[in-house]
């Protein structure tokens, strides 16, 4: 792998990992046209890399959190209005109810997901699904009026989004997409579903990373002149992972998510087409 194709990989991850267009489908379409094969190490430090990313996006909200958690523990960490922390700890509660699906989707379907990241066609399918996904998502956005007093979900709330994370497992259905859509469908507000499908990202790709982290140290140890390109794609996966981040933001608390759905129309053809 060259330092150009790390780049690019890395740029790949990190835009489609938050923009609605599934980062697993454009990672195993770019690897295939590209005929590369970076391995699992490549593949896990670009996904913690997009981690950092929304940590740095969101880093206000995950101080709080952070705060309100050691509060529980230490009940001095918190300098808050009681209210508030309230709040933090009803938004920490979400995230774990979220985050129980896709983990239990992720150690039952680990199998049948890699053998589908070998099939082009079956990606080309999960392509369309997220675009109906996010048609449905941009009807919902369009004709909901915003109500800022929806942006912790309740315990209701967090299970479907989780499940919708947990859909999300497949190549070329994303993560993104599905949430926010599912988070719109539940009663959120635009700014909240977002809020909530970034923030619900980070235990299931921490969680990931932990569980590949002994793979990723063998991998390093045994090619350690990888390790400038590997470092390069994850700067790379950062970077691109923080404006994706921004860009989505403002699609959705627009109402704007019908392009993403025509891209992926579009791209799901051309798999299916010309990907076989």
């Amino acid at each position: 792998m060259s330092l150009w194709y790390a780049v690019l990989l890395g740029l790949v991850q990190g835009l489609t990992e938050f923009l609605p267009v599934s980062s697993s489908g454009h990672l195993a379409l770019t690897q295939a046209v590209l005929g590369v094969t970076p391995g699992l190490a490549f593949d896990v430090l670009l996904h913690v890399a997009t981690l950092v990313a929304v940590v740095v996006a969101y880093r206000q909200e995950v101080v709080k959190l952070a705060r309100a958690t050691a509060s529980l523990v230490v009940p001095g960490t918190w300098k808050g209005e009681a209210a508030e922390r309230r709040q933090q700890l009803s938004l920490l509660l979400a995230l774990l109810i979220g985050s129980i699906p896709a983990g239990l989707a992720g150690v039952l379907l680990e199998d049948e997901v890699e053998l589908l990241l070998a099939s082009p066609r079956t990606i080309g399918l999960y392509f369309w699904a997220t675009s109906l996904f996010l048609l449905a998502a941009d009807m919902v956005g369009r004709t909901r009026p915003v109500d800022r007093h929806a942006e912790i979900p309740t315990l209701g709330q967090s299970l479907l989004v989780g499940i919708a994370q947990a859909v999300a497992i497949f190549p070329g259905v994303s993560r993104s997409g599905s949430t926010i859509t599912a988070g719109l469908v539940a009663g959120l507000s635009r700014e909240g579903a977002a809020r909530f499908s970034f923030l619900l990202s980070m235990p299931v790709i921490a969680g990931a990373g932990l569980l590949e982290a002994p793979e990723f140290v063998a991998a390093i140890s045994s090619s350690r002149d990888m390790l400038v390109f590997y470092l390069a794609g994850a700067f790379c996966a950062l970077l691109a992972g923080y404006i994706a981040i921004r860009l989505l933001i403002r699609q959705v608390t627009r109402g704007r998510l019908l392009p993403f759905a025509v891209y992926l129309f579009v791209l799901g053809a051309l798999t299916l087409f010309y990907l076989r």
